[in-house]
């Protein structure tokens, strides 16, 4: 581009209402910028711009309004275009400052803008790439104000309010005091196939950011990610991972009346992010992963699937970009005919149980109290603790260390002796029957459970430790697991690592 090209905004509208009639302020930079010439498109019939001072000064004022009877135009449309001849080198910024759109009662209406540009260069329309070169950068720059939420916009759900996003929007901008504006405690924000729930805690925090000033508001933004988009992890013959929706950048922030942009550094509660899938997925095999734009990573995030609403759900305590993938791991010594395939496959997808190696399980193998502790903890979502142990085996900074503190505060294990834990001894189907009705009991906590006794079917019961029969008979009871055959339950054998995936899977599913 040269001095003297001409560069076309369209100011297109999203989510328009009846809309009859328009008002733009715009402001340009007049040093690179000459204005030549507004054109109303999907409103016309009474239309009028800024004086010459105004223009001359930076400022439009652009205003359009349909005439005689009928409605407005609902949907989207193109409304204006506003024509610019460069006059000299720099940053071309046009930016839409303040929005008035009203419908045929003359009642104010909301709506989704953009402004996008064309070039024309000897006289020829052409879409411009990127940022145009004028002897130098020349920078479309847009200012998207996002659609102020009143009260008309909300639905009242159970717990609280939902609003959804419309065609072409990414942002909202909910009132710095909307938490004391409905009865409930959640506002629930809809975009495309993801749903986000903000508890009332959250926001409640960001308003004592800015101390309740009112012209301050909250932004959130759902905005699926097009460009640059992250490429998935690497696969191989025994992992796969497939991308099942957009990536979904996530982001609730507050904005001050002087524009200042304040973040929570953290959640003081979650705040639940939800995906609605479609039919042709493995919903065992999914999960919603985030990506660390600093490290270039992606991460699992522990998800739930839900079944009668068909939604896969996470909590979380930070924003980052989002979305739901496939993971279908395999062991080359677990081939599809053996009974605990299936079971991997899920455990895996979960990132609940590790093979001895990238392609090897070990189903024989024996399973460690350190391994299946770990399980546990995966399993019920327990927090990773760093906390002082009693346990003179358990070394600082061991890889199982926070795993068994955390199951030690939820009170799931005990020490083999006042200041031992074992963890490298393996574990015994009577002691696999005891934590797992711990676990099972912390996950059901109000659950009340039978002491009917299951253990006479065994010829092996007087093999079962006196501490460990209840829980054994409980745990069969329960279905979290079952004898050896022939009539045995085997309680001083070894669990095997199949048998500890298989009782995992069966707490998993209760």
């Amino acid at each position: 581009m040269k001095t003297g090209d001409k560069i076309t905004y369209t100011l297109d509208a999203y989510g328009l209402r009846d809309a009859y009639g328009y008002e733009f302020s715009l402001e340009f930079n007049k040093e690179v910028l000459q204005y030549d010439s507004f054109s109303p498109i999907a409103i016309s019939g009474f239309s009028f711009v800024s004086n010459q001072a105004e223009i001359a000064s930076g400022k439009l004022v652009l205003v359009s309004t349909k005439m005689g009877q009928g409605g407005g135009i609902t949907g989207s449309a193109s409304l204006a275009a506003i024509t610019f001849t460069i006059k000299a080198e720099g940053t071309a910024v046009l930016k839409l400052v303040e929005a008035k759109i009203a419908n045929s009662h003359a009642v104010s209406e909301s709506a989704v803008l953009h402004l996008a540009s064309q070039v024309v260069i000897g006289g020829g329309m052409a879409p411009p790439a990127g940022n145009t070169n004028l002897n130098g950068p020349i920078n479309h720059s847009i200012n998207h104000q996002p659609r102020k939420v009143e009260k008309r916009d909300w639905e009242y759900i159970q717990g609280g309010i939902q609003v959804g996003m419309l065609d072409g929007e990414s942002k909202l901008a909910l009132p710095v005091d909307i938490s004391t504006r409905f009865d409930g405690h959640i506002v629930r924000i809809k975009k495309d196939s993801a749903t986000l729930t903000l508890p009332k805690e959250v926001l409640e925090a960001l308003g004592n950011l800015a101390s309740w000033e009112q012209e301050s508001y909250i932004e959130i933004q759902l905005k699926p990610v097009e460009e640059n988009m992250p490429p998935v992890p690497s696969t191989n013959h025994s992992e796969k991972y497939r991308m099942v929706l957009p990536l979904m950048d996530c982001n609730l922030s507050l904005v001050l009346q002087d524009g200042t942009v304040k973040k929570l550094p953290s959640f003081p509660v979650p705040v639940v992010l939800s995906f609605s899938l479609n039919q042709n997925t493995d919903k065992d095999l999914l999960g919603i992963y985030h990506y660390n734009e600093q490290t270039r990573k992606w991460g699992y995030i522990r998800s739930t699937y839900y079944p009668a609403e068909n939604e896969i759900s996470a909590s979380l305590f930070h924003f980052s970009p989002y979305t739901v993938m496939e993971y279908v791991k395999s062991f080359d010594d677990v081939p599809e005919t053996n009974w605990v395939f299936r079971t991997l496959q899920i455990l895996s997808a979960k990132y609940i149980v590790n093979g001895v190696t990238e392609t090897a399980f070990h189903p024989t193998g024996s399973t460690t109290r350190a391994e299946f502790t770990a399980m546990l903890v995966r399993t019920l979502g327990l927090d990773s603790e760093s906390i002082s142990l009693p346990f003179d085996d358990v070394v600082e900074g061991v890889w199982y260390e926070k795993d068994i503190a955390a199951a030690y505060k939820a009170k799931l294990v005990n020490g083999v002796s006042v200041n031992r834990f074992a963890p490298n001894a393996k574990m015994t189907r009577e002691e696999m029957a005891v934590l797992l009705l711990r676990a099972y009991q912390y996950k059901n906590p109000i659950q009340e459970l039978s002491d009917e006794t299951l253990l006479l079917s065994f010829k092996d019961r007087d093999e079962i430790s006196n501490w460990a029969k209840k829980d054994v008979s409980r745990a069969i009871a329960l279905g979290l697991m079952q004898g050896k055959g022939n009539g045995r339950f085997d309680p001083k054998s070894d669990a095997a690592r199949s048998e500890t995936a298989k009782a995992i899977y069966n707490l998993l599913m209760k």
